[in-house]
């Protein structure tokens, strides 16, 4: 899903891709530029979920006769482990849309 959404972001920004490479503007600016928008969204999707699985699931666990604690830790390595693959999974294909040609991108549109 993260694949063909950051394929249809790139699509539709072919044009200012082509433009900001005209420009001067590098690969890494670029790929940090298309970037950071889904790593903004998946930090701020983390920042809710974490309260809310820790309160949520300190209450439920609390029900049982054998108590156990949920750490902070529980959530920190899926956290970064799908940002990891978040930016591995943008990072191709914005690699791919910024090393293509600005003037096709430009003659298209």
């Amino acid at each position: 899903g993260l694949f063909a959404l950051v394929s249809f972001s790139a699509a539709l920004r072919g044009r200012e891709i082509g433009i900001r490479k005209v420009f001067g503007a590098s690969i890494g600016d670029l790929m940090v530029l298309l970037s950071r928008e889904y790593v903004i969204l998946l930090v701020i999707a983390n920042l809710l979920a974490i309260p809310a699985v820790l309160l949520g699931g300190s209450s439920w666990l609390s029900n049982y006769a054998f108590r156990t604690s949920i750490e902070i830790g529980l959530f920190l390595a899926p956290a970064l482990t799908l940002i990891i693959v978040c930016l591995l999974t943008v990072s191709y294909r914005t690699y791919t849309a910024a090393n293509a040609d600005p003037v096709r991108s430009l003659k298209a549109e």
